[in-house]
């Protein structure tokens, strides 16, 4: 059924990944007195643009992903496993980010890499966390319609 509570989560899940595709990942201040911003698709009014080519189609995908997830209802197994490509689309944009704050950045600015993370940076992981929460909404959902099955036959 379209209206139980997976759908919810991987719509929550869709909203967040679509407002990270338009803010920065990233954001090193510059020597110049800049930032440089770091994201899918982000430009701010004192920021240098720059699209990063790894970020942009993990950031699309992701949503994409969750909203054909929610509309194979029909079929939970499938649901499982687009839940699961899903999972690891988010681990690989969270890890594109990590590696991106850890060499590239490392050379335009001093400090450690984690001062260059955003508060933005959190969208992805409250992602993660509502797709693992339908993913587990649909499991219960197919061993409960299982167990009706077993005891009517």
């Amino acid at each position: 059924m379209i209206q139980r509570k997976q759908s919810v989560f991987l719509l929550l899940a869709a909203v967040l990944m679509a407002v990270f595709v338009f803010v920065p990942a990233l954001s090193v201040p510059l020597a110049e007195g800049g930032r440089y911003d770091v994201g899918a698709l982000c430009a701010g009014a004192t920021s240098v643009l720059h699209i990063d080519p790894l970020l942009l189609p993990l950031c699309v995908l992701v949503p994409v992903v969750a909203v054909i997830t929610i509309f194979k209802y029909k079929n939970r197994m499938k649901q499982m496993s687009l839940c699961t490509v899903n999972i690891l689309l988010v681990l690989a944009l969270i890890t594109a980010i990590l590696i991106i704050a850890f060499v590239s950045l490392g050379k335009l600015a001093e400090g450690p890499f984690w001062t260059f993370l955003t508060w933005w940076d959190l969208l992805p992981v409250a992602a993660l966390v509502m797709i693992i929460c339908a993913r587990r909404s649909i499991w219960q959902d197919e061993k409960l319609v299982r167990d009706s099955e077993r005891l009517r036959g």
